[in-house]
């Protein structure tokens, strides 16, 4: 059988307050055990609608067993009556469930994973609102007009949802105490067949600042590769138009470099600008022969793409996996590249409480040419390496002369330098530097004439040129390394004179990752099964 002409049908989250239905388009051949409802030709939207309303949850509800998230059965959603519904409430549902399709594509079409994806939220500044609510999916006003089709008042449907109003408030009590609301972990609680969450208002996508950086450097590696049509994130009229709510899926993104056969672009056959624009929408390509230049040779293309797939990890090369991605965020970010690479590097996320428009000002380098010095002092994973990291890098491309050194490895290179009596040349060496990073104090212990090394380049750089500390221990406890309450005085007394200090404690990023890891392990987030 041809999987092109499966009419379009619906599935639902197996746990959910309500009974929370999705598309499955034409085309789309669903998993094993994913219940389904396939609707009689002409009839898709009015039945959409009535699963999707009030009154469809409150009487499928009626044989759920937990009351605030029940699990729903076929037999339940069989049992939701067939209304007849009036022509003006089909043509409103339509409108309503396009416009919507449309609001929220706009939000996924961001979001890499999604298959509605374009370019990355970080490009459009994204601050939509994603998420629904259980209360109501269609709207107050469709809510009464079903409801008026079923031979219903407004009392009468106030009366019918009565439950439903209850169990809704249960959830939202548990979510904003904490609690379970019902929502255990027993037996098939959290199986792969969907759920809504532990929340009333269900969210798709992550909008936090860690998470658009994520998507965008991701986003310029796939345009290195050839995977994205870098013209979309330059040119906004050149993206396809979206299909409709019953229309099959693109077979490829929109957001895609495709060929005229709109299959992923291979060298020397990528679509010309004008073969875009004919396109009617992202599922249908121009009729044949309606463009008389489809495609540009590879050299006409913004970007040079690596069709073989390969880059490596070499600075001096010219497939370096660094300089391909930086010349994607130049491409499309220009002017503003180096902020927001000074932002992705930064990782704000991991502490709220981190001064961003400081690290910002940081990052114009005046601190350097002023002899200051900087210290990140905080627990383990909280971004300290990554913020040394983006300030080097940001003063090494204002013409600034750096070097980075774990606390170990710098003792190490002044031991061995002292041994081979070639200390004088080595801290020669390190004074040449403008800034000098020192990351990872307090890790590892050192002999005492490693610590009295260490004490020297930290005191001979005073008001001569800048350092840069990162650290796991507070003040209050560098006498741990300098193994002496003297040294390290004398040392504070010099590093702290003009110093830009950064109290980073918190929770580890890299630990609360593991944990969330984990978690999404034993069970899947709303709305990720819809495809």
């Amino acid at each position: 059988m041809n999987p092109t002409t499966l009419r379009p049908g619906y599935s639902y989250m197996l746990r959910s307050t309500r009974l929370v239905p999705y598309v499955i388009p034409p085309g789309v051949i669903p998993r094993a055990g994913r219940s389904q409802i396939y609707p009689e030709p002409g009839s898709e939207i009015a039945v959409l609608g009535i699963c999707a309303s009030r009154l469809g949850s409150a009487v499928a509800r009626f044989g759920g067993e937990k009351f605030a998230w029940p699990k729903f059965q076929n037999s339940m959603v069989q049992s939701i009556p067939a209304v007849p519904v009036s022509l003006a409430t089909k043509s409103a549902l339509e409108q309503r469930f396009n416009s919507e399709l449309a609001q929220k594509r706009s939000v996924l079409s961001h979001f890499e994973p999604w298959h509605e994806f374009v370019f990355p939220a970080i490009l459009d500044n994204l601050q939509s609102d994603d998420s629904w609510q259980l209360d109501s999916l269609i709207g107050i006003d469709l809510e009464e007009q079903i409801a008026d089709d079923a031979g219903l008042s407004k009392e009468d449907l106030k009366t019918l949802c009565r439950d439903l109003d209850d169990a809704i408030l249960i959830r939202r009590n548990a979510s904003s105490s904490g609690e379970d609301g019902e929502n255990g972990s027993e037996g098939d609680e959290h199986e792969d067949e969907g759920d809504d969450g532990d929340d009333n208002s269900i969210s798709l996508v992550d909008l936090s600042p860690r998470a658009q950086h994520e998507g965008l450097i991701s986003y310029c590696l796939g345009v290195a590769f050839g995977r994205w049509d870098v013209r979309f994130a330059q040119n906004r009229g050149l993206i396809p138009k979206s299909q409709d709510i019953l229309d099959s899926l693109p077979v490829v993104p929109p957001g895609a470099l495709v060929s005229p056969d709109g299959y992923p672009a291979t060298t020397g056959n990528i679509v010309s600008e004008a073969w875009q624009k004919a396109r009617p929408n992202a599922v249908y390509l121009p009729v044949t022969g309606s463009v008389t230049r489809p495609t540009i040779p590879d050299e006409q293309y913004p970007v040079r793409i690596d069709w073989d797939g390969i880059m490596v990890d070499a600075p001096d090369d010219s497939g370096d996996i660094v300089r391909r991605v930086r010349e994607a965020l130049e491409l499309i970010l220009k002017d503003r590249a180096d902020v927001i690479e000074t932002e992705a590097r930064a990782s704000f996320g991991t502490i709220p409480s981190l001064n961003k428009q400081k690290v910002l000002e940081l990052a114009r380098g005046e601190w350097i040419t002023e002899h200051a010095n900087c210290c990140f002092v905080g627990s383990v994973g909280t971004g300290k390496t990554h913020l040394a990291i983006a300030l080097g890098l940001a003063a090494c491309r204002q013409g600034q002369r750096v070097r980075f050194f774990t606390a170990a490895n710098l003792v190490t290179r002044l031991e061995e330098a002292q041994k081979q009596y070639q200390l004088d040349r080595f801290l020669g060496q390190l004074d040449k530097a403008d800034l000098l990073i020192c990351d990872e104090l307090g890790y590892l212990s050192f002999s005492r004439a490693g610590a009295e090394l260490l004490f020297q380049v930290f005191a001979d750089r005073y008001e001569r040129a800048s350092l840069l500390i990162a650290s796991n221990l507070a003040f209050s406890d560098w006498g741990q390394v300098f193994q002496g309450e003297r040294m390290t005085a004398a040392l504070l007394d010099r590093l702290t004179h003009r110093c830009h200090i950064f109290e980073m404690n918190g929770e580890s990023y890299r630990f609360r990752e593991s944990v969330k890891a984990k978690k999404e392990t034993t069970r899947t987030p709303a709305g990720k099964n819809e495809k």
